[in-house]
């Protein structure tokens, strides 16, 4: 995934927040909200268990969005056996604003939850699972385990570590991106405790690669411009 830049302050978000459909729903039990991110305008379910968009970004481009994971997402083991907990992600839809390309990379990323593990046999695991549909085309499904990092332990005493993916793909130039039925689910087995916790700087991150489309005016001018210096060119070879 690109790094990027220019992270917008909450109160610059909220300032800029456009709440143009906020009784709209995706069915019938879904609040949405409508945001102008510059390149493109996004649609998302503010009721999933990320509620609203924390902010947006953009890069040389790029541009992108954030939801921050909430405290409340997590789940824990203790005395063995097996649990899942199931978290709703946020539906939601892109479409390109006038002037603007969506030019077919498209990167996602969720982490980083923090995991402990206490006593042998005891393990974590985290996946998400979504459909993405690309300018009304038939929904694919998306997602897969996040990946399990480590950072201090000793095997089958105890171990704390982190959980988090990304994936980045070209689908082609595009003027709309959905993406639906998304769900985190986490896993946590055996041993004598095992946990996930999210803290407040986990995100959930999408980002676009964007260009700008010149306007019909500019297009003519430039295509002038050049067709001047060919003529310029053509008299001083003709000399």
């Amino acid at each position: 995934m690109s790094s990027l830049t220019e992270v917008v302050s909450p109160m610059q978000f909220k300032s800029s927040l456009v709440a143009l459909a906020a009784t709209l729903s995706f069915g019938a039990a879904h609040a949405l909200d409508v945001v102008n991110v510059g390149a493109f305008t996004l649609s998302y379910d503010e009721t999933s268990d990320l509620g609203h968009v924390a902010g947006w970004y953009s890069a040389a481009g790029w541009q992108g969005f954030e939801w921050t994971v909430p405290a409340a997402v997590q789940t824990s083991l203790v005395g063995g056996g097996a649990t899942q907990t199931v978290f709703t992600l946020p539906s939601f839809t892109l479409s390109a604003n006038a002037g603007w390309q969506l030019t077919g990379d498209i990167g996602g990323f969720i982490g980083n939850l923090v995991y402990n593990l206490v006593g042998a046999g005891a393990s974590v695991s985290a996946e998400v699972e979504g459909n993405l549909s690309v300018d009304g085309g038939p929904a694919l499904a998306v997602g897969g385990l996040l990946t399990q990092t480590s950072t201090a332990g000793v095997p089958g005493v105890f171990e704390v570590g982190y959980l988090s993916g990304s994936q980045t793909a070209n689908v082609g130039a595009f003027t709309t991106l959905s993406f639906t039925g998304g769900l985190l689910k986490l896993n946590a087995s055996g041993g004598s405790f095992a946990a996930i916790t999210a803290q407040p700087q986990n995100l959930m991150k999408i980002d676009v690669a964007v260009a700008e489309v010149p306007e019909p005016a500019s297009m003519a001018l430039m295509l002038a411009g050049l067709g001047a210096l060919g003529s310029v060119y053509r008299r001083r070879t003709q000399r």
